[in-house]
């Protein structure tokens, strides 16, 4: 029997109590499977970006889970929380929360790729904190929020900084000057 058979809600409000009514290991265990469901439909796990792909946007390969990476990134969230020492999961969020930012950046999508980078950087630490505030502020700067920009460069900048990413520096120093 298909999911899609068993569970076709015609209205959101019996979708979201049915989900209600599962126990949260239940529910992670679904989401578990969904994650795992969707990625092998999408052709599996993309490769991890480079730094220097994350601060360029260069050299970043397409992959045809991306268009789905932010339900990708939420499902893996879901499941990795009600189950501790999943690292695989977590990473999994985290990179495909990544991805879906930089989609959102290729779409065109300036105002929701600054709100998932901001996200990404909430789940990481050191350069790649600082990578993804950086890429925050650049798609900010595209938004036409300056003062929002400068902010998040600035952060990227101290982050950088502690890190002893001198390039890093470099970079934000280019954007903040634009």
């Amino acid at each position: 029997m298909h999911a899609e058979i068993a569970y076709l809600f015609r209205h959101a409000l019996l979708r979201d109590a049915a989900y209600q009514l599962q126990l949260p290991g239940d529910r992670a265990q679904l989401h578990r499977m969904a994650f795992a469901a969707l990625e092998r439909v999408f052709g599996g796990r993309p490769p991890q970006p480079g730094a220097a792909t994350a601060r360029l946007s260069k050299g970043f390969e397409p992959h045809g889970s991306d268009a789905f990476a932010l339900e990708l990134s939420g499902h893996a969230g879901i499941a990795a929380e009600k189950r501790a020492g999943s690292v695989d999961l977590r990473e999994a969020r985290k990179l495909y929360l990544r991805r879906a930012a930089e989609h959102a950046e290729r779409q065109v999508r300036h105002a929701e790729a600054v709100e998932l980078w901001k996200a990404s950087a909430a789940l990481d630490s050191g350069r790649r904190r600082a990578d993804s505030l950086y890429r925050a502020g650049y798609a900010a700067l595209w938004t036409g929020d300056l003062a929002g920009a400068e902010a998040l460069l600035k952060r990227a900048r101290s982050l950088f900084l502690r890190s002893g990413d001198r390039l890093g520096d470099a970079w934000v120093s280019v954007r903040l000057s634009d």
